[in-house]
């Protein structure tokens, strides 16, 4: 059974042998199977008493969009995971690869469309917080670099611009694969660690963390990355075309990787992806977004005293504001030297998109003169700003200078008009 939501997406319900009843979205040339024993946050889950498995396959949808269960025989029992999350390679995007020309092979060294050396980097970051097995939370976001050009709308399963150029080259139809790419990925995994809760040792409620992307150097072969990390430890990481656990998972990230690699296909697929679709759209983005990315925004810097840090002592502060892009040096110096035991802030985002910094210097009152604040960035040209700390002028330095001119002006005043 099949019916249309909105002009594009088609929505059916299809029967698989011995399979539970399940979701088949399709978009173009795309389908994704979501088994519906995996509900959406709120949502009740349907469980295996109470579904009707159905003889028959399922048809063929819709430009050849198809909904299979990978070929396997699989009974009300099997675990869901034991699927295997291949079925999402099998729903894989067909247009994913119209950006091949501007990159045309993997490891290849790629043209930057910016004249900036630093490496560029593309992350795409997902946070799943499984609360039981009919709960779970996803949150997602792609950044460039430090920029975020896309947040994930977990009611729509669709991702949001940030930038209007975020979509780079991709054409609506490659924008609503990969939202749909995405999606099927996570309803995936999850189902991985939710039919491992007890052999993983795995407590709810607990989050996994999902990062995939690529860095592009200049002169150097592109990287790829895929990793995994539980409760913020990382877990496993992707390397070539299989998992390696990491140091610091001990026995579950060893088991973890077992299970991974397990998926052959979804291994190559995310191989390709990592190291072929990423740079290219990556590309893109910088050839689309190049007047936002390349600006240069001049900083604004001044200094003050923090907090005394005790008897006898200044904190000295230089805040650096208003700069794009984020790299960015801020020094304490005495003449040309460089004060140790300075102390650096976190770089802090603007609501425009621009940075903000501070560093401090904890130094001996008497030593503060002469110690100045050297800012150094990009779009001042090579000429460093640099401000000179003044020593603040003590309270009985201004009653001289200021408070004592004013009382002989009020007895002059006062002598004047007496003699009046």
């Amino acid at each position: 059974m099949c019916f249309f939501v909105g002009s594009f997406v088609l929505v059916c319900l299809c029967i698989c042998p011995s399979v539970q009843l399940s979701l088949c979205v399709c978009t173009g040339g795309m389908g994704v199977w979501v088994p519906q024993h995996i509900p959406e946050q709120g949502e009740s889950q349907l469980g295996p008493s109470q579904a009707s498995p159905a003889p028959g396959p399922c048809a063929l949808l819709k430009d050849g969009c198809e909904a299979q269960a990978l070929g396997q025989h699989v009974s009300p029992e099997t675990p869901m995971a034991s699927l295997s999350s291949r079925f999402w390679v099998r729903s894989r995007p067909r247009s994913l690869h119209s950006l091949s020309s501007q990159c045309p092979l993997p490891h290849s060294i790629c043209p930057f469309p910016t004249d900036s050396q630093e490496p560029v980097s593309f992350r795409v970051i997902r946070t799943s917080s499984l609360y039981n097995r009919s709960w779970t939370q996803n949150q997602g976001s792609v950044w460039l670099d430090d920029v975020q050009i896309h947040a994930w709308d977990n009611k729509n399963r669709t991702f949001v611009f940030r930038w209007p150029w975020a979509q780079g080259d991709l054409s609506n139809e490659e924008r609503m694969e990969a939202d749909q790419l995405f999606y099927s990925n996570y309803i995936f995994y999850n189902l991985v660690y939710h039919d491992h809760v007890s052999q993983w040792q795995l407590e709810y409620p607990f989050q996994v963390q999902m990062e995939i992307g690529c860095e592009l150097r200049i002169g150097e072969p592109f990287s790829g990355f895929m990793r995994y990390a539980y409760q913020g430890t990382d877990l496993i990481r992707f390397q070539n075309t299989s998992w390696r656990p990491s140091p610091k998972g001990g026995s579950r990230a060893q088991q973890a990787s077992s299970v991974f690699n397990q998926y052959h296909e979804d291994n190559e697929f995310t191989h390709e992806l990592i190291t072929g679709y990423c740079p290219r759209y990556v590309l893109s983005l910088l050839d689309v977004g190049k007047a936002d990315l390349q600006r240069q925004v001049r900083p604004e810097a001044w200094l003050s005293a923090g907090p005394s840090p005790g008897p006898g002592h200044l904190q000295l502060v230089c805040h650096v504001s208003g700069f794009y892009p984020k790299p960015v040096q801020v020094m304490w110096m005495r003449g040309e030297q460089e004060q140790q035991g300075t102390q650096r802030g976190d770089v802090l985002p603007h609501a425009d998109g621009t940075w903000y910094l501070q560093v401090s210097l904890d130094v001996k009152a008497k030593e503060a003169a002469g110690l100045s604040c050297r800012v150094r960035h990009s779009s001042l040209g090579g000429q460093d700003m640099v401000l000179h700390w003044e020593q603040p002028h003590s309270v009985g330095l201004v009653f001289l200078v200021v408070i004592v001119p004013l009382v002989l002006l009020a007895g002059l005043a006062w002598w004047l008009w007496k003699r009046w």
